[in-house]
């Protein structure tokens, strides 16, 4: 029974360790009426406009990579395709609102063109929509009409 409650006690502790900087996988940000976020139930579709899924990797308010995703026979993964470190402007207004879709956070040593970072811990069926650095409500991706979009499963 001990070696069971330290073994428990050991791997929380290195699930809590970051070895390498950790990063937001997210979809582009979005602007959103503030009367629109307040009114979200389950079951609202976010078109997002993109015919191919564009995804950042994103720390703080910080765009530091463009991403694409690849796979091979055995496993999904992140290519780079541009190293960037753009931050994003806080948008300023009473009716619109900066929202981001999150598929959840990874870590990688480096942030280079061309490294591959694996996701096979990741489900990429489904994102949180983050408000003020909170998370707001979950979502599924979704296809509608050829165009890429996220459909709230649950509002928080």
């Amino acid at each position: 029974m001990k070696a069971e409650t330290q073994s428990v006690h050991l791997a929380k502790m290195m699930q809590n360790h970051m070895v390498y900087p950790e990063y937001q996988l997210v979809l582009a940000p979005v602007l959103v009426s503030k009367n629109r976020l307040k009114k979200l139930k389950k079951d609202d579709v976010f078109l997002l406009g993109l015919n191919i899924l564009d995804m950042f990797l994103m720390k703080d308010d910080t765009i530091y990579a463009n991403v694409v995703l690849n796979s091979n026979k055995t496993s999904c993964f992140l290519s780079i395709v541009k190293t960037d470190n753009k931050p994003i402007k806080a948008y300023d207004s009473k009716k619109y609102e900066m929202i981001v879709f999150s598929f959840g956070k990874i870590q990688s040593r480096e942030i280079t063109v061309d490294h591959k970072i694996d996701i096979s811990a990741l489900n990429l069926k489904f994102a949180t929509l983050i408000r003020n650095h909170k998370l707001h409500a979950k979502a599924k991706l979704i296809n509608v009409d050829n165009e890429i979009a996220m459909q709230i499963k649950e509002v928080l």
